[in-house]
């Protein structure tokens, strides 16, 4: 059967489905702001400043321990995998910084 707009009954069955679990899913986010006190304020940026500045901190520790490694010609494998695991963050790191601009 159709109505008036040109749906049929299964269609505004799925609608009024999928309104009214919409509805049960704001009320409860609203109910759960409201038991946990979460606040509205995100602090993905505060985050974003401290996954910076330890990464600035990381590649500084880990230059300074490669430039003593190679002067005094000690530099073995492990400090070429700290190396690379470094360089390796970096592209997680980028990717998300990538996302946090798209997002603001």
């Amino acid at each position: 059967m159709t109505d008036a707009v040109g749906m049929d009954s299964n269609t505004l069955a799925h609608n009024r489905k999928t309104r009214t679990d919409g509805i049960k899913l704001l009320a409860f986010a609203q109910v759960e702001k409201e038991l946990c006190d979460l606040s509205e304020h995100s602090r993905s940026t505060e985050l974003l400043i401290f996954t910076g500045s330890s990464y600035v901190v990381v590649v500084v520790c880990v230059a300074l321990r490669l430039v003593a490694k190679v002067s005094t010609k000690k530099a073995k494998l492990d400090d070429w995998v700290i190396v690379s695991a470094v360089l390796l963050s970096a592209i997680s790191i980028g990717c998300v910084l990538k996302s946090k601009c798209q997002i603001d």
